[in-house]
């Protein structure tokens, strides 16, 4: 056997063929490295996001909730701080904003809307892509006033 041959198995190859395969793989590498971290990245915010959104839908329901169980016919203060009881633990409460309108007399539809900043609902992992959180994430209920 040469000298710069090595056999792998039964076939032989030479050194500077199996130096050329790890120049492959790696330049492999160099490509496919990217587009996964963005599938990464992408994954994780969109989850991030759904998870701010399932948050704000409990408390948009548990506002709702209040609104129609709540006499009178302006609600606001007590489903104001339904809706921050719920996310008293969340880190998005103090740009949270909620709004109700109140079906007024019974049988009327109440809706309690719950808003935050999509740049607070998830971290901006894509930015440096160019692919920036904008607008309002929002969740909304209405109920039927009791």
């Amino acid at each position: 056997m040469a000298n710069n041959q090595r056999e792998v198995g039964r076939i032989r190859v030479s050194r500077g063929a199996l130096r050329r395969k790890g120049a492959l793989l790696s330049s492999e590498m160099m490509i496919v490295f990217p587009v996964m971290m963005i599938l990464l990245f992408g994954v994780v915010e969109t989850s991030l996001l759904l998870a701010s959104y399932n948050t704000l839908k409990l408390a948009s329901s548990v506002g709702a909730r209040v609104a129609t169980v709540t006499p009178g016919d302006h609600p606001d203060q007590a489903v104001v701080e339904a809706v921050n009881e719920v996310l008293a633990n969340s880190s998005f409460l103090e740009h949270v904003s909620v709004t109700c309108h109140d079906g007024g007399e019974t049988g009327g539809i109440c809706r309690v809307t719950v808003q935050i900043p999509m740049e607070e609902a998830a971290p901006d992992l894509l930015g440096v892509l160019g692919f920036h959180l904008t607008g309002v994430l929002e969740a909304s209920t209405a109920m039927r006033k009791e």
